[in-house]
């Protein structure tokens, strides 16, 4: 009687508090148009809006199409971001999370650590939310044709 009891407990919990499934994101995409402003307060400092097209695999199996947009906020290659990445699978459904974070240069390397969230989803994205983190690198400065590399690791609801 008192392992139908726990296992009826065990059960209920399961049911009540839903678990979490991680999602795995890697991004690869190209900066296609860029624009950069000297602030002029303090040397290196600009400001920059971007674009950039790629391409994804999605929890390791399933590819997809990326735009990503950003603006950044940087001395001398360090500096806040804002970035939002939509992502478009073979059945058209569509992904958007925002990241919202640093990047650091490291001399010839420039490094981003952020946090995402999923803003919004369709088709099989639809009933996606959560938070997670980004990691990644560019290997030159913000240019048009530069190489970005992204790893995200979401917490979904």
């Amino acid at each position: 009687m008192r392992q139908i009891i726990i296992s009826f407990i065990l059960l209920c919990s399961i049911q009540i508090f839903p678990q979490s499934k991680n999602y795995d994101i890697q991004i690869k995409y190209k900066l296609t148009r860029t624009e950069s402003f000297v602030v002029g307060d303090k040397p290196g400092h600009t400001l920059s809006a971007v674009e950039g097209n790629g391409t994804v695999l999605l929890d390791g199996s399933e590819s997809g199409e990326l735009k990503a947009s950003f603006i950044s906020d940087y001395t001398k290659g360090t500096g806040e971001f804002l970035a939002y990445y939509l992502i478009t699978t073979e059945d058209k459904s569509i992904l958007t999370l925002k990241a919202e974070g640093k990047t650091t240069n490291k001399g010839s390397l420039f490094s981003f650590d952020a946090d995402v969230n999923v803003e919004s989803g369709t088709g099989q994205f639809s009933s996606f939310k959560g938070t997670g983190k980004l990691k990644g690198e560019r290997k030159a400065v913000i240019e048009k044709g530069s190489e970005v590399e992204l790893f995200i690791k979401l917490v979904l609801d």
